[in-house]
């Protein structure tokens, strides 16, 4: 595997009004092209590790290391769709294209490529409201690969979907990432969900609680598809609860 981005020594305080609060204390890690997820307990800084990564949030202290010497293009998908509910599903993609200073044209085919991939053909000239759940975050998701990002930010996209959606949605996100129909070099995504984080990771950092240290890395040396039931998933989700707890 080939290295993207290195963490160093890196730790995040907040001030309020009873004093400075560290959320993220001295973490250094490294990240490859791979399914790289963050697993930890609510409140222990996992957004806030994404988001500083993302380069929206600086640390308090360390650095992340580029391995090309800057910072390489992210699509980020929030927990909740950030849809601009007056304006089409269609428009919704195109704007961040032409933000960038695409033709308004060319970026109306690029964000139909793109709603097509994640399975909204059909849908281009729908307003948000008119959609479910899982199809607005699949809007979501065709925005944030609209950009071609190299690394793919996702900061708990499914855990405000019914069970039914969120698994649909975890099955393509996998496709997309395995067919490389993207230039998608890694994905990093946040969650709390131990049986997540194995179904999709090819390794899974653990945090502690706040201020969140590195519990352990586990590596996921399982084929895809994975099977939830076979003894192999429940050896690593024994093992990755036992660093959880």
């Amino acid at each position: 595997m080939n290295l993207l981005l290195s963490i160093k020594n890196l730790s995040k305080s907040f001030k309020s009004n009873s004093g400075e609060i560290k959320v993220i204390d001295n973490i250094s890690l490294d990240i490859y092209n791979e399914f790289f997820v963050i697993l930890g307990p609510s409140g222990c800084g996992k957004s806030t590790l994404l988001r500083i990564i993302a380069g929206v949030d600086k640390p308090t202290s360390g650095n992340i290391i580029f391995q090309t010497g800057k910072p390489p293009r992210f699509g980020f998908v929030f927990q909740f769709p950030s849809l601009i509910p007056w304006i089409t599903v269609l428009e919704n993609v195109a704007i961040v294209l032409k933000n960038m200073g695409i033709p308004k044209n060319e970026a109306e085919e690029s964000a139909k490529k793109y709603l097509s991939i994640v399975g909204l053909s059909g849908f281009e000239n729908v307003y948000p409201y008119e959609l479910s759940g899982g199809m607005r975050q699949r809007v979501n998701l065709a925005r944030a690969l609209s950009v071609q990002p190299e690394i793919l930010l996702m900061d708990e996209p499914f855990s405000n979907l019914d069970p039914l959606t969120a698994e649909n949605l975890r099955a393509e996100i996998l496709d997309i990432w395995l067919s490389n129909i993207t230039p998608m070099k890694a994905i990093i995504m946040v969650t709390h969900s131990v049986d997540e984080a194995i179904f999709l990771a090819d390794r899974i950092v653990i945090l502690t609680p706040r201020p969140s240290k590195i519990s352990n890395i586990v590596n996921v040396d399982l084929p895809r598809p994975r099977n939830r039931r076979s003894p192999e998933f429940e050896k690593i989700e024994d093992l990755v609860y036992s660093y959880v707890s």
